[in-house]
């Protein structure tokens, strides 16, 4: 008979003496580190690493300032995670539990070669940090406990509720906590946009906005989720963009009517319940108008609520592909020649850059790359999702909307690690929580596929769910 304990992640469902020791306090270590990473994310921007002397996306630097300190724990994390274990060995029961994870990593770093390889060091300097690390993490938060995994999120919830406020405190005072660099070069803008600590404005709208998705997570903390949800809404106006704005009304308005629409026809809604609504119903446009005349008067979202420049140049973006020839077309550009196309587009159009990461990375990787990472992206994102609530899945819609609008993923960043922590983490959040969870049983599930390597070595496999 083979042992459970041998094979089955006991810590994962909050039972850590149940794990032998050693295992349990590698978790603990790599937890922290893996928290440690993701506060790294969301309080080190570009801006404040430019600001301290450290030229992270700027020229110049050494070569060490080019990785994220984020990027450094979670590598870190990883290796306490999995050396005691044996990480290819941890890969390989990786794989077998999520296979989307290890194929996502193995492609990313397949494209990162290949680019290397044609284009130089420059043409996959932002691979490794906004592309692979997120697999990292991803691989490292399996190997953890379900609550590590609702502990990091709630981390990141909490700064990310901060971030919001210190954006709505920019906005009112015209004063930004740090400088506002880009590529090293102080930025001003015509409108005012808070940066808060992610350090761009549309960084900031998206990762709170993907993340005021997931609060319907935090069922038994109803209060602290509607003052957390008012202040990361109303930061959206401080952040400038319109697409999160919107896309956030239009989310919350759909919800709102369908719990409206179900509670009155399951007649869950009392007298007092009904009068509340409608009163809520007449205070909430004139509380709107408030807010636009006090804080949204000189925001760029009701500024510039309309199809200018800004909105223009996200379509003339595939005018980049006029004067690709086959072999362009097929296996990429590298930096040099999309910098050629931007020459290009400047000579007969506003662009001063292209805002969508989908075309950058086909031009960047070919369409015969491009399209091997779009699929093993796409499962990635799928096996994220299997098992996470309505939430999460509503967020990863609004997230996907918000990246497809700029070049997050095409440049320096953290916004898809950010991602992950939201997904796994909202995933955990709500199957502790669930009543009806029971942990025995899933382990007991999980077991049959860790045989063989983990149970004759009293290892800990991906935690299963």
């Amino acid at each position: 008979m083979v042992d459970i304990r041998q094979h089955a992640d006991f810590s994962d469902y909050g039972r850590p003496l149940a794990a032998p020791r050693s295992a349990a306090s590698r978790q603990t270590a790599a937890g922290i580190i893996s928290m440690a990473a993701v506060v790294a994310m969301l309080t080190l921007s570009d801006s404040f690493l430019f600001w301290m002397g450290i030229n992270y996306t700027a020229l110049g630097g050494s070569l060490a300032g080019k990785l994220h300190p984020g990027s450094y724990l979670v590598l870190l994390a990883f290796l306490c995670a999995t050396v005691p274990v044996n990480p290819v060995r941890y890969l390989g029961a990786l794989l077998r539990t999520r296979p989307a994870v290890v194929v996502y990593a193995v492609v990313t770093i397949g494209i990162m070669a290949y680019c290397t390889a044609r284009f130089g060091i420059s043409g996959a300097a932002f691979i490794n940090e906004t592309l692979f690390v997120p697999a990292v993490l991803a691989m490292t938060l399996f190997a953890l406990p379900q609550i590590w995994r609702r502990r990091v999120f709630l981390v990141a919830l909490s700064l990310v509720a901060l971030d919001a406020v210190i954006g709505l405190a920019e906005f009112v005072t015209r004063q930004r906590l740090v400088p506002y660099f880009i590529s090293g070069e102080l930025h001003v803008e015509p409108q005012f946009r808070a940066t808060s600590l992610m350090g761009h404005p549309l960084k900031n709208a998206t990762i709170i906005a993907t993340f005021l998705c997931l609060l319907p997570v935090l069922r038994g903390h109803r209060a602290t989720a509607a003052v957390a949800g008012l202040a990361m809404a109303l930061s959206l106006l401080a952040f400038g963009s319109r697409t999160a704005f919107a896309i956030c009304t239009l989310v919350a308005a759909i919800a709102l009517a369908r719990w409206y629409l179900v509670g009155l026809m399951r007649r869950q809604f009392s007298y007092a319940m009904l009068t509340g609504v409608g009163f809520m119903a007449l205070v909430t446009p004139v509380a709107a108008v408030v807010v636009m005349l006090f804080l949204g008067q000189q925001s760029r979202i009701f500024e510039t609520l309309r199809w200018d420049p800004s909105a223009q140049s996200r379509t003339l973006v595939l005018r980049a592909f006029d004067r690709l020839s086959m072999p362009e077309f097929l296996f990429g550009l590298g930096p040099d020649g999309i910098g050629r196309v931007m020459e290009h587009l400047r000579s007969f159009t506003i662009l001063t850059d292209i805002e969508n990461f989908w075309v950058l990375l086909l031009l960047n990787f070919g369409l015969i790359c491009w399209v091997l990472f779009v699929l093993a992206f796409g499962w990635l994102v799928w096996g994220l999702l299997s098992g996470a609530p309505a939430a999460a899945k509503v967020a990863t819609l609004v997230f996907f909307i918000m990246i497809s609008s700029n070049n997050s993923l095409a440049v320096k960043d953290s916004s898809l690690s950010l991602f992950v922590v939201a997904m796994m983490g909202a995933a955990a959040y709500a199957r502790l929580a669930d009543p009806a969870y029971k942990p025995s049983a899933a382990i007991a599930a999980a077991s049959k596929a860790r045989r063989g390597f983990f149970a004759s070595r009293g290892t800990t496999a991906p935690s299963p769910g």
